[in-house]
């Protein structure tokens, strides 16, 4: 049996093939064929990260939010340059999402003013999009939805259950959050005899 010069080195050969395969899948373009990197930040080898540096298409970097400021090292470390833009979002696709502006430069920075760190939630996933994609004026092209009028208003609907489905399937389509109190139920009205009843008891 030929042996490959990684495994005569104490490496198998197969895993040599298996750790492009992870790097080719980690690229991908986009509609209009731009370049897309997509990097685990948790288990991103120092040579994922020197490739996504060398590239200039967009990185999208699945990290926690106490690590961002790690992430956005790595990046400068593999060549971007500091003032190249990026956005971190948390809790994506909710009516909790947030989002933050900055460069990999200042990220850091930007989170200790806006009280986001240190906190005892810096462990919660967040979404960093690296690139000319993600500078402020292509952010606010793209921003539909944390710009909806009621985005993370907290709604109390204190109506029957039949009633309160329709009106949250509103509120939700508006960016609120309904909190369905179904504290009101229609029924008949009871005698007066009842109520006085009642009445004379107490």
């Amino acid at each position: 049996m030929r042996l490959g010069r990684g495994a005569v080195r104490g490496r198998p050969r197969y895993r040599d093939r298996r750790r492009r395969a992870r790097v080719r899948r980690c690229a991908a373009e986009d509609a209009q064929g731009a370049d897309v990197r997509f990097v685990d930040a948790r288990t991103a080898s120092d040579r994922c990260w020197t490739e996504v540096g060398a590239s200039d298409g967009t990185v999208v970097v699945s990290t926690t939010l106490d690590s961002v400021a790690a992430a956005a090292g790595e990046l400068v470390s593999a060549g971007r340059k500091p003032d190249t833009p990026m956005t971190v979002t948390v809790a994506g696709t909710t009516t909790r999402q947030r989002t933050w502006a900055a460069t990999l430069g200042t990220i850091a920075q930007t989170l200790k003013q806006a009280k986001v760190l240190p906190s005892p939630d810096g462990g919660r996933p967040v979404i960093a999009v690296v690139g000319e994609r993600s500078a402020p004026a292509r952010r606010e092209e793209l921003s539909w939805f944390e710009s909806k009028p009621l985005f993370g208003w907290k709604v109390l609907v204190p109506r029957t259950r039949e009633q309160a489905a329709s009106l949250s399937d509103q509120l939700r389509s508006y960016g609120a959050v309904p909190h369905e109190v179904p504290t009101i139920a229609v029924e008949p009205r009871a005698p007066r005899s009842r109520w006085s009843g009642r009445s004379r008891a107490w």
